[in-house]
């Protein structure tokens, strides 16, 4: 089984999806703040951290563990370059578009989806994309689209984005290679 932790800043509602993979251990759920997510991480009966540093000696104590990759699910703070060198290709992130277009600074949750209809687009998705230094500019490793309904709103767009991550985040995590 391949060691994962999950970084989250809000609700975790990727969480559970997380929780029904044979092939993943998830080995602690970390925030950046105090949050519904870590709650709902207790519940689920994972190891929980709350911290704001995401350094190099965040790095050393994950790779102590025998973290193999390092998944953003809904974490909206910048990580240190320090940190991402000792798991270089080895945090992924899923974002609610389909990058390039809608990614970047301020680019998050309900701000994406929105700039996404007012764009006037025909269709949305996601993305899973390594992290870099350069915020959602990543190796895109994976991508599903969904067609935009004629009375699409933020928050149907939402509903069906969360939906696709549920359903891919997983797999596509367990597929990477460490």
């Amino acid at each position: 089984m391949k060691k994962i932790v999950i970084l989250i800043s809000g609700r975790g509602s990727l969480l559970e999806s997380f929780k029904m993979a044979s092939n993943l251990e998830l080995v602690k759920v970390i925030a950046n703040k105090e949050c519904d997510g870590i709650l709902l991480a207790e519940r689920l009966g994972y190891t929980t951290e709350v911290r704001k540093d995401f350094n190099k000696e965040l790095a050393v104590e994950l790779n102590n563990l025998g973290v193999e990759v390092v998944v953003l699910a809904g974490f909206l703070k910048i990580i240190s370059t320090e940190f991402l060198t000792e798991f270089t290709g080895k945090v992924v992130n899923s974002h609610p578009s389909l990058l390039p277009k809608f990614g970047g600074h301020g680019f998050y949750g309900m701000k994406v989806h929105q700039a996404v209809i007012d764009s006037a687009e025909t269709e949305s998705g996601f993305t899973i994309h390594e992290v870099t230094s350069d915020v959602d500019a990543g190796k895109i490793l994976f991508q599903e689209k969904i067609a935009l309904s004629d009375d699409e709103t933020v928050e149907s767009l939402a509903v069906k984005i969360l939906e696709l991550e549920k359903k891919n985040y997983p797999e596509v995590v367990g597929r990477i290679v460490s």
